[in-house]
């Protein structure tokens, strides 16, 4: 994982103590950022192909990702990586477009596979397919991070009603332009329709009602637009922010409240869901008056942010100046937010990090808008170097126009995205790289970085590598779940099927033990440590499935090999593919057959050698 460390200290600056918004953990991950797309001579680095321009793609080049990205290691001298053979592209691409890994059996059919056109089928087959389904909706309601467990506003009614609402979306393929629009926009009642959540989320209790308001415009225009803006909510950018983000540098506050003006005029009538009162639905309007004003309800609770003055303000788009025509600002905020090339720019750009791992703007949520536009890069000073201008923060601001291009002329449809992605030939080099490697090399995508699983890929993987299936039921969703990929929030699972109650009913310790959070006050974590690598070697949910059968996994895979006549040699191959999707080397082939102690039981033996493949370091990652 040498690849993370993009790859020097950041020298020292100094640290932005009275800004809530950029903690020192961010402004670290945006001076990297700064310091990681500086690594390129400028002159080479600001080099925009317009469409249809630029030197000839080579004839094994699928489409544009490609000749850009492999133009640009030409002009830096850096040689990519070999293709990625069958079993890593098959195991690496499964991944990113379900969340599963593939079975033993899926393996050994596309390894014997000679047809060419074998990688176009596959990625076919996974489009579409409702594990696919599961995983982008996952990854959507993870953004939004819509849960239950949201003080009393929001519950397990307004949860499932937005989950449903992102997976219809996700299996319908509608534009994510509707999608954002229905969201900022959202009126009514929270339980009985999914979007009203959105605004359910961004309720600040128990603080004066300018919080929800300023709230509700970080999450749309950091969600959106990749924009973070809470940080000018609190003060000017000058004076504060040089050393992070140029454009916000030169917002202020009365910006950003006339920004947030555009929510000033909703109203949110909650009203108990039950007989105790402990969840609350909302109801959504939008009043005909009224602004942005300083007036607290109640001048001893200020909330959190320092005194803001004057007002009312009536709404201007921060980014471009833009004022509704009518009363309904919500509804013209979200015109104004997906007429706005940003927002198809910030989509792309989460979408590649998701796939390529580091996005094009890296963190994604933090664009610098005056360090965007390659024919007109910035001539501001930059902090770490005053003789030198800031430097472009995209890695490769061609290949993001193209791709944001790309998106608008598809209808801001995910799955096209998705596809002209995973085909791209960068996208199936190969995570091992044979020369030396430097930070330019990262820069420039010049192999696939590797990722470590999320927690819900791990137990699904667990669950197909074992072959062991535990139902979980949720409250309001009328199927049996087996899948962690499959939930709707980190709650879940609350309760297991009768047959796994008494020996299972911790699959939620497995899952924060990886990383999920909680969508709220835990963010997800996705290092791997020695404290969690000891956890997956003895936890009950990992050890018990590589036993034998059991009442409460039924048949598992060690159960039905040690059931067959399977050879020993057949079944270290066969434990090899379902855990890593590959053959087993010889070393790992021949350390397995020698340590059957003297008259072992075959199915302890057969336990042994799965969990042991299991708890390779390679299983935790998708390379």
């Amino acid at each position: 994982m040498r690849w993370l460390i993009l790859l020097l200290a950041v020298p020292a600056l100094s640290q932005e103590t009275n800004c809530p918004a950029y903690p020192i953990a961010s402004s670290t991950a945006l001076r990297r950022e700064i310091m990681r797309t500086s690594r390129r001579p400028v002159s080479s680095r600001v080099h925009f192909n317009a469409p249809g321009s630029g030197s000839a793609s080579s004839a094994s080049d699928v489409n544009f990702i490609d000749s850009l990205l492999f133009q640009q290691m030409q002009r830096d001298n850096i040689e990519p990586a070999a293709p990625a053979d069958d079993a890593e592209f098959l195991r690496r691409v499964t991944l990113d477009i379900t969340g599963r890994i593939p079975s033993a059996q899926q393996v050994k059919d596309y390894l014997a596979n000679t047809d060419p056109g074998k990688k176009t089928a596959l990625i076919d087959r996974l489009i579409g397919s409702k594990e696919y389904t599961d995983y982008w909706t996952l990854w959507l309601v993870d953004r939004f991070q819509i849960t239950s467990d949201y003080y009393n506003f929001i519950g397990i009614p307004g949860r499932n009603l937005f989950y449903d609402f992102a997976r219809n979306f996700v299996a319908s393929g509608d534009s994510y332009r509707n999608f954002a629009k229905q969201l900022i926009a959202a009126a009514g009642d929270s339980h009985v329709a999914g979007p009203p959540n959105f605004t359910m989320r961004g309720i600040q209790y128990s603080q004066p009602v300018q919080d929800t308001w300023d709230e509700m415009t970080n999450r749309v225009t950091s969600t959106f637009l990749g924009v973070q803006t809470q940080c000018v909510s609190c003060h000017n950018g000058r004076g504060h922010l040089e050393s992070i983000n140029l454009y916000l540098t030169k917002r202020t506050r009365l910006e950003f409240w006339r920004q947030s003006a555009f929510f000033a005029r909703m109203n949110i009538l909650l009203e108990p869901d039950d007989a105790s009162g402990t969840v609350n639905r909302g109801i959504v309007t939008d009043r005909s008056a009224g602004g942005y004003n300083s007036i607290l309800a109640d001048p001893n609770n200020p909330g959190p942010r320092p005194a803001r003055t004057g007002g009312p303000y009536t709404p201007v788009y921060m980014f471009n100046g833009q004022t509704p025509s009518s009363g309904t600002w919500r509804t013209e905020l979200a015109d104004f937010i997906v007429n706005d090339r940003q927002f198809a720019r910030a989509f792309v750009n989460y979408l590649w990090a998701r796939l390529f791992r580091v996005g094009l703007v890296d963190p994604p949520d933090g664009f610098d808008l005056a360090r965007i536009d390659a024919s007109n890069p910035p001539r501001d000073a930059w902090p770490l170097d005053p003789t030198q201008a800031w430097p472009l923060q995209p890695s490769h601001p061609d290949l993001l126009e193209r791709l944001t291009d790309e998106f608008t002329r598809n209808g801001y449809r995910i799955a096209p995205m998705i596809r002209l992605m995973v085909e791209s030939r960068a996208y199936g080099l190969s995570g091992s790289y044979e020369g030396t490697w430097t930070p330019l090399h990262a820069l420039d995508f010049a192999k696939s970085i590797p990722r470590r699983l999320t927690a819900e890929e791990i137990y699904d993987a667990l669950t197909t590598a074992t072959d062991t299936r535990v139902p979980m039921t949720v409250q309001g969703i009328g199927r049996v779940l087996y899948y962690a990929g499959e939930l709707p929030d980190p709650t879940e699972p609350r309760s297991l099927e009768s047959r796994g109650v008494d020996q299972f009913n911790y699959i939620r310790d497995f899952l924060s033990s990886f990383g999920r959070g909680d969508w709220w006050r835990t963010a997800r974590d996705n290092t791997l440590n020695p404290s969690v690598m000891l956890f997956f070697m003895n936890a009950p949910t990992v050890v018990e499935r590589t036993f034998g059968n059991t009442a409460q996994l039924g048949n598992s895979l060690v159960a039905q090999l040690a059931a067959s006549n399977i050879t020993n040699e057949e079944a270290v191959n066969l434990f090899c593919l379902s855990s890593l999707g590959r053959l087993p080397t010889p070393a790992e082939k021949a350390a397995a057959l020698s340590y059957p102690p003297p008259n072992p039981s075959r199915e302890q033996w057969l336990g042994d050698i799965q969990w042991v493949f299991l708890n390779e370091s390679e299983f935790f990652y998708n390379h």
